[in-house]
Order: structure tokens, then C-alpha cells, then sequence
């Protein structure tokens, strides 16, 4: 027989000491194929930042116009100081680089759901040195989700509050 499968478990109290219980561990099971998937990095960023991306893009579309770009810019500064004291500066400075890729591509005439989850799966791809396995799904999410509600927001919020992002109207 081949033992390589199983383990060896502690004798049970009213068992003789010398007789030994082994335990079949099966090979492919439906949660080793899942920790399988979610150690994977790059399948592990793509289902995260799909799950944020969905989340975070509904709470902006929720919230509407409540807040504008402005605001949305001033907290950016709050954001980078907390962040780089809690975390760590290349924490801050993917964060930094975050808000200039969605200020990039907020300019953008045609912007579609699929720009933004291609930027919310190539943003998370910045965090991989933060975790591995599971980590990598929360963090995958949590980007995901900053980068689907930020998107979303600027989509529905350009050109609305800063004066230089004003569309101009050709009068006749």
C-alpha cells in the first residue's frame, strides 16, 4: 500500500498504544482545487479586482453626484498622509499612481465598464508584493473595489466641479 497519502494520527486513549489510525485524505477536492486557484497570483487579482470592481462601481453609482471631483481630489491628499504612515511608502506612492492612471483616463471621451476593469486588474497587479495566497484575493478585492468606485466616479462626475475640465460650447 502506499502511505504517502496518508497521515499518521495519535492513538486513542482506550486503543492499545502500538495499533496506529490512519486517515485517507482525498486527492482532488473541490477546496483544494479553490486554495489551488487563489494561490495562483494572477487568477487570484482578476477575481479579486472583479468582485471590488463590482462592488465599488455600484456604491458610485449609489452615491450619483453627491460628491464632487473636488472633493474627491482634496481627500486624495488626507489619504496619501494616512496611508504612508499606517502602511508604507510604496503604499502611498500605488495609491498615488492609482489616482493619476483614473485622472488619465477620466479624460477620456469613450469610457466603457470594460476600461475600468482592465484598470482595476492591472492596478491591483501593483499590490502582490503585500500578501500571498488568500491575501491576495482580499487585496485584489479591496483595489478592485477603489478602482471600480473611483472609475465610476470620475466617469459620472468629469468635468462637473474643477473649471478647467468645463466642456466648451461653441455659441452661434
Amino acid at each position: 500500500m502506499n502511505y504517502s497519502t496518508k497521515i499518521k494520527k495519535k492513538p486513542l486513549l482506550f486503543k492499545k498504544p502500538n495499533q496506529q489510525q490512519y486517515q485517507y485524505i482525498p486527492k482532488e477536492t473541490f477546496q483544494f482545487r479553490l486554495d489551488k486557484l487563489f494561490t495562483n497570483v494572477g487568477w487570484s487579482f482578476v477575481i479579486g479586482s472583479g468582485i471590488g470592481f463590482v462592488y465599488g462601481g455600484t456604491k458610485a453609482m449609489q452615491l450619483g453626484n453627491e460628491f464632487g471631483t473636488k472633493i474627491f481630489l482634496h481627500s486624495f491628499v488626507d489619504q496619501f498622509a494616512k496611508y504612508q504612515e499606517i502602511f508604507s511608502i510604496k503604499f502611498a506612492s500605488f495609491t498615488g499612481l492609482f489616482y493619476i492612471f483614473t485622472g488619465i483616463i477620466r479624460n477620456y471621451r469613450k469610457v466603457n465598464d470594460m476600461t475600468n476593469f482592465i484598470l482595476a486588474g492591472t492596478t491591483t497587479g501593483f499590490v502582490k508584493n503585500l500578501g500571498s495566497g488568500k491575501k491576495h484575493l482580499f487585496y485584489g478585492s479591496l483595489t478592485g473595489a477603489i478602482a471600480g468606485f473611483g472609475v465610476s466616479l470620475f466617469y459620472k462626475n468629469r468635468y462637473s466641479s474643477l473649471p478647467f475640465f468645463e466642456k466648451k460650447v461653441d455659441q452661434k
